[in-house]
């Protein structure tokens, strides 16, 4: 086996194997670091590709106040913080890092989609 293809075939196996910063297995749904599919219209250039979660922004998919602030908005970096903060809502925005399988890795640079262009959290648009 040539090298190049050692090394694609190990990037692959890095990428299936990417863990999340607080993985729990005891963990009923785990949000921090699942591999979903974008369908939304906002980011064009994810639709239909898979996209890990990085972080939720809560109430990011809120309109600001008077004074340009989000009253309540936080990054939530981990499962324990989401479920703190009574899970993920449709008024939320999710920090997404977007599957490049040419290379076999997830991209570095993030999007910001509304919480209900994902598949994994489309159920939450029935609740708006």
């Amino acid at each position: 086996m040539c090298t190049h293809r050692k090394r694609r075939n190990t990037l692959k196996r890095k990428a299936n194997n990417m863990t999340s910063r607080n993985a729990n297995p005891a963990a009923e749904e785990q949000i921090i670091g699942r591999v979903t599919r974008y369908h939304g219209d906002e980011h064009p250039c994810l639709r239909g590709y898979d996209v890990r979660i990085v972080a939720i922004l809560h109430l990011g998919n809120t309109a600001p106040d008077a004074d340009g602030e989000i009253r309540g908005y936080e990054r939530l970096e981990s499962d324990d913080e989401i479920a703190r903060y009574g899970g993920v809502t449709a008024n939320d925005r999710v920090e997404v890092a977007p599957f490049i399988a040419r290379e076999g890795r997830f991209s570095w640079v993030t999007s910001d989609p509304r919480a209900i262009d994902l598949a994994c959290l489309a159920h939450l648009t029935e609740h708006r």
